[in-house]
């Protein structure tokens, strides 16, 4: 597997990708940081890894990878090994948080286990989320925003939140 980094700005970046190798569970098999810089208009490898892996270890692990600029994450990345539907996916319990500031909705969601493909839809809303279909890490909290007139009693009651797992 090798790691690239493209660069379409005029400057050059510099930076750190980090990158594990995980189960479903959140145990680290391997992990690594690298330093980088990838001068402007260039796509560069950074990194190539060999991973040995059984069967099992395809169908329950996943690897991750972030180029993080000033402490920031610009980009993030999911790998399998196997095809989505061999994956041997742990049905999780996603937990949430819903908070409302005005007419801003933060909902925070965090499970147990890795989630992959995480929907978010609010019954009888057209609502535009900060993101959505999104992997979840495993005891990892991702904060997604929205807006909304509703109280947050009939946003609860319209709130629907599954997963790849939910849909087999």
């Amino acid at each position: 597997m090798a790691i690239h980094i493209t660069n379409e700005t005029d400057k050059t970046l510099s930076g750190k990708v980090k990158w594990k190798l995980i189960d479903f569970y959140g145990e680290r098999l391997f992990e690594n940081i690298i330093d980088v810089e990838v001068p402007n208009y260039c796509s560069k490898k950074i990194d190539e890894i060999i991973f040995k892996l059984d069967n099992y270890k395809k169908m329950n692990t996943v690897f991750y990878a972030q180029l993080i600029i000033d402490d920031e994450v610009i980009s993030e990345n999911f790998i399998s090994f196997v095809p989505d539907k061999h994956l041997n996916l742990p049905k999780g319990n996603i937990m949430f948080k819903l908070e409302k500031r005005e007419s801003t909705c933060t909902l925070t969601l965090k499970c147990e286990v890795f989630c992959k493909f995480v929907e978010i839809q609010l019954k009888h809303d057209d609502v535009i989320f900060s993101d959505n279909y999104f992997h979840l890490l495993p005891n990892i909290s991702k904060k997604i925003t929205f807006e909304s007139e509703k109280d947050i009693d009939s946003l609860l009651k319209d709130l629907q939140i599954r997963s790849l797992i939910d849909t087999f």
